[in-house]
């Protein structure tokens, strides 16, 4: 075996070293990161000669800081990518910047920004659907992610955002431009790779406007068999096909043509596989220092009081208030930059499903109300995030303001068992301002 082929091997095993004992194994059997684990090969493109990419280095080791400081393996994951990717670049060539949206859409979290971004987006879906079935004629009528028409109630649920079907339209993506450059010799910049993403990211959108029109009008429910139907052929109709073409169009007017070294990896001077050495071992230390099974209960508990509620400390720096008639979380949130306690994942857990989710005011406060149903229990929700004094339930807003005020953010989630005694609740709490959440 080439000396290369030695040198290559040693340096990336560091790293995956540290891999396995920083990431639990739960971390990479999501869809999309297994998906794009297969995809890494294929996408791994030379298109100019070899050299090292010291601005990947430099992200490499903000990564690696983050994860260090914060225990986050996110962070990790990250500066194991990057580490990777700047190894292969002094063996193999420039690789394409294809990867890093390979990195994007297969990485562990994606999952849960999905969830988070697609939240809105089913509301914006639900206004659309019903303004353009109301051009048609139709009177549909949106309350949050239902949409009202004939008689008929339509939810709007995850599943018709297609988060999965995001994820999987995006690893398409990657895919088609990748066999694209590899039958044709040439690759796009970055800028015309951006455009393609974000037009693949506005076809699926359209794709799920169209399929919920599709489901209201004809009345199909999931329950249905040509639910899934519809969905796979509005993504072939108005993504796949329509990515086929993009990609091939761009490639032709805009591709660049590659000016790879040759195949095989080229042997390193002493002084680069040195500082390549040292930065493995950075990588494997960093790992040995993420605890895989972290579940945050070194949070900070905040001082919350209301008068009449039994108040308990949990695990995670979460407080647990409760009466005989409503549950009340408050959890913080660790850092701006971290995913929250969101119920639209965190009932999921206890085998609930969120039905209906709309944005209400109670005395001038904005916040979220959903329907949970589990079988045939029914629970009613609502929440929002605050600081104790500023409340919002917008992400931007809430993690623009820890950042720069550098306080502590928590999210306050309200349920109860029925819809009546949940709104009397918060329009107490809300006018007597008796929920009381002090910093520590």
């Amino acid at each position: 075996m080439p000396k290369s082929i030695w040198q290559l091997t040693l340096l990336l095993i560091l790293p995956v070293a540290g891999a396995v004992i920083a990431f639990p194994g739960s971390y990479l059997t999501a869809t999309n990161v297994l998906v794009g684990l297969c995809l890494f090969p294929f996408v791994v493109t030379a298109e100019g000669k070899r050299g090292m990419t010291y601005a990947y280095m430099g992200v490499l080791i903000i990564f690696a800081t983050l994860a260090f400081r914060y225990d986050i393996k996110i962070f990790y994951f990250f500066a194991l990518a990057f580490y990777v990717i700047f190894v292969l670049e002094a063996f193999l060539g420039k690789i394409n910047r294809l990867i890093l949206f390979l990195l994007v859409v297969a990485s562990p979290v994606f999952t849960q920004v999905s969830v988070i971004l697609s939240f809105p987006i089913r509301l914006l879906l639900s206004n659309w659907a019903c303004a353009l079935l109301a051009l048609l004629g139709l009177d549909a009528r949106a309350e949050g992610n239902l949409i009202l028409l004939r008689g008929y109630t339509f939810t709007v649920d995850e599943a018709c955002m297609g988060l999965s079907m995001l994820a999987i339209s995006l690893l398409m993506g990657v895919f088609v431009i990748s066999w694209r450059y590899k039958i044709s010799k040439r690759t796009l910049t970055l800028p015309y790779l951006l455009l393609f993403f974000v037009v693949l990211f506005a076809l699926n959108i359209i794709a799920n406007l169209f399929r919920i029109m599709l489901l209201v009008v004809f009345e199909i429910s999931p329950e249905n068999s040509m639910h899934d139907v519809v969905g796979i052929a509005c993504l072939v109709v108005y993504t796949v096909v329509p990515l086929y073409f993009l990609s091939y169009w761009l490639i032709r007017k805009n591709g660049v043509p590659m000016t790879p070294d040759v195949a095989m990896p080229q042997t390193l001077t002493p002084r680069a596989t040195i500082m390549l050495g040292i930065l493995g071992l950075v990588v494997m230390i960093t790992g040995f220092s993420i605890d895989p099974v972290r579940n945050g209960s070194e949070s900070k508990h905040a001082n919350v009081s209301m008068p009449g509620m039994q108040i308990n400390r949990i695990d995670g720096g979460i407080t647990k208030l409760t009466d005989a008639e409503v549950l009340i979380y408050v959890k913080p949130i660790p850092e701006f930059f971290t995913g929250e306690h969101t119920p639209l994942i965190c009932w999921q857990g206890s085998g609930f499903a969120f039905k209906q989710v709309k944005k209400e005011h109670i005395n001038g406060h904005e916040i979220f109300v959903g329907t949970l149903a589990h079988d045939n229990t029914f629970l009613y929700s609502a929440w929002w995030y605050t600081d104790g004094e500023f409340q919002t339930i917008d992400q931007l807003t809430w993690r623009t303001r820890m950042l720069t005020t550098g306080k502590d953010f928590y999210l306050v989630n309200v349920t109860t068992s029925d819809s009546v005694t949940l709104h009397k609740k918060l329009e107490k709490l809300f006018s007597t301002h008796s929920l009381v959440i002090q910093m520590n």
